[in-house]
């Protein structure tokens, strides 16, 4: 194993939280089982990690999330992921009305489904993960917290079929369809695609949030959805993808659906109206 070393974006990161008072509020409340020194040593321990799964060769870091539960990190990326949806809250999930049913599109190792079913304990979730690694992941952090919660090893789109996915080496969240996304030299890895449509027509109340985090696949998915579905559809949370596609196009279908939009911290928030 080569030496780990801390890499120099993470250091000025570091330096960029020790002044910030919501940061250390947030994070100390969410680690609170730890106590404030030990979730200090928890941060600087899991900064120190690799980020691609492949180099971790020790043991877990766990974590217990309050009213969550004991949860491993394995990774920086696993750490990054803890920190955007439980510390960073940068879906704004706390201020939206508490949502029946939630479809999470790459949902990675599952971080955004255990902060929802923090924050909304009755809601419905739909999960969909491609990549047979994260998919494992999920599968493990959910494990004794499925109530409510349906796990799919596939990606969606608007369309049935098969693609080659190229695994990003460093970030587990940023596996991509695109190989302008990742490098046509990576790994590659054969996954499942389903048209997302049938699946919102099966929920009988419709969707109150759809999350896309998908790299890219975010635009056929959106420029797929029928207007019928698009009706059944409250909230879209899209994390957009620079360069890949025409976003004005994109921005165009979301207003002919029915849907209002803005930017949010880097995301993009389409709202029925």
């Amino acid at each position: 194993m080569k030496k780990r070393r801390l890499i120099p974006w993470r250091l000025g990161f570091l330096g960029s939280i020790i002044v910030d008072g919501q940061f250390w509020r947030r994070y100390f409340e969410e680690l609170a089982q730890h106590g404030k020194v030990e979730a200090v040593f928890i941060l600087l321990r899991s900064f120190s990690r690799y980020s691609n799964p492949k180099y971790v060769k020790t043991k877990p870091i766990n974590i217990d999330i309050c009213d969550v539960g004991t949860i491993p990190l394995y990774t920086f990326s696993d750490f990054s992921h803890f920190l955007e949806l439980f510390v960073f809250r940068t879906y704004g999930l706390e201020d939206m009305e508490p949502p029946r049913t939630v479809f999470d599109v790459g949902a990675n190792v599952g971080m955004f489904v255990l902060r929802i079913k923090k924050l909304y304990p009755k809601a419905e979730v739909v999960a969909f993960e491609p990549v047979r690694s994260n998919f494992k992941r999920l599968q493990e952090n959910l494990l004794g917290r499925m109530d409510g919660v349906t796990l799919h090893n596939f990606a969606v789109s608007n369309k049935d079929g098969t693609a080659d996915i190229y695994l990003h080496p460093i970030n587990s969240g940023a596996h991509s369809l695109f190989a302008s996304q990742v490098g046509d030299d990576v790994e590659k890895e054969t996954i499942q695609i389903r048209d997302i449509n049938p699946f919102i027509l099966g929920i009988s109340n419709g969707v109150d949030l759809l999350k896309l985090d998908c790299e890219g696949a975010e635009f056929e998915i959106i420029m797929g959805l029928t207007h019928e579905n698009a009706q059944r559809i409250n909230r879209i949370v899209i994390e957009p993808t620079s360069g890949l596609y025409d976003r004005e196009k994109m921005l165009d279908q979301l207003i002919a659906l029915g849907f209002t939009h803005y930017f949010a911290h880097g995301l993009l928030i389409a709202q029925r109206r």
